[in-house]
């Protein structure tokens, strides 16, 4: 990598939210040679822009067409309702689909049918079997190398319908953005946070081994040794979870009001000792 693309994927990393250091990017690759790879860069950029619309289907902003969706990708639940939940999301897609199509302005069903578009070249150019343009191997070789089977690449519309148990990193906007891993795959002693928060604009991050104690919401301060629960958390993280801790006899714990809100937290922290390690900063 030279000193330019270097300095291009940190200005990425600096600002994950805009478009345009990603876009400058895309026009850096193609003058060098990449084009598939900053064509792939500029269709997800393209999908995840909210659709400028004034008609009623105001859910068009938050639908699985725009950035917002994403955020529903890590729900942590078992095969069955995995499963369940897939085929739930495909239905209402395709019923949303058919709401606007009927009634929907002249430009609800432009962006339908544009959004169509982009999705089957987003998929051709992150195709897997074969990997034509290499978009998938660049990201592949981009990614810190972790144990097992590895890295699962997927788009976000991918993620939806695949259930995967391995650690995976979802693709958006040109770059992984999400990642899914147990706690030590990313912050154990030989853990990859700190490459992988060097090489990549990470915006979310679940833990797939660990969950908040539903009774309250609540992370709890572990040991250091195996965790007795999925709600421990090591020092290094639970002290980065956002409020301030309660204690009820030799248990500090950290709760939150919802489900939601705990996952947040859980992410808050993540994001904020990668970004520590990534800076050379001790733990």
């Amino acid at each position: 990598m030279t000193a330019d693309e270097r300095a291009l994927i940190q200005a990425i990393i600096a600002a994950p939210d805009d478009d345009l250091p990603r876009l400058v990017y895309a026009d850096w690759l193609e003058e060098h040679g990449r084009p598939e790879r900053a064509e792939f860069i500029r269709v997800q950029c393209e999908l995840a822009q909210p659709h400028p619309c004034g008609c009623d289907h105001e859910s068009f902003q938050t639908s699985f067409l725009t950035r917002e969706s994403i955020h529903t990708c890590f729900d942590r639940v078992d095969s069955l309702n995995d499963m369940r939940r897939n085929e739930y999301n495909l239905k209402h897609n395709r019923d949303f689909l058919e709401d606007v199509r009927r009634t929907g302005c002249r430009l609800c069903k432009s962006r339908i049918d544009d959004v169509a578009a982009l999705r089957r070249r987003e998929r051709e150019l992150l195709g897997e079997y074969p990997d034509v343009s290499g978009v998938r191997s660049y990201l592949h070789a981009a990614m810190p190398v972790i144990g097992g089977d590895g890295w699962r690449l997927l788009s976000e519309t991918e993620n939806r319908i695949h259930h995967v148990r391995n650690p995976k990193a979802i693709v958006f906007r040109g770059f992984v953005a999400w990642v899914m891993a147990p706690l030590d795959v990313l912050f154990g002693p030989d853990g990859c946070a700190a490459a992988l928060f060097k090489s990549m604009p990470i915006q979310r991050v679940r833990l797939m081994d660990r969950a908040p104690e539903e009774w309250q919401w609540s992370w709890r301060l572990g040991d250091g040794r195996n965790p007795r629960f999925r709600e421990e958390l090591p020092e290094k993280l639970f002290d980065r979870l956002p409020g301030q801790p309660d204690r009820i006899f030799n248990r500090v714990f950290k709760s939150y009001h919802t489900c939601a809100a705990a996952m947040k937290a859980e992410t808050v922290a993540c994001l904020a000792l990668g970004r520590a390690l990534a800076n050379g900063e001790s733990p």
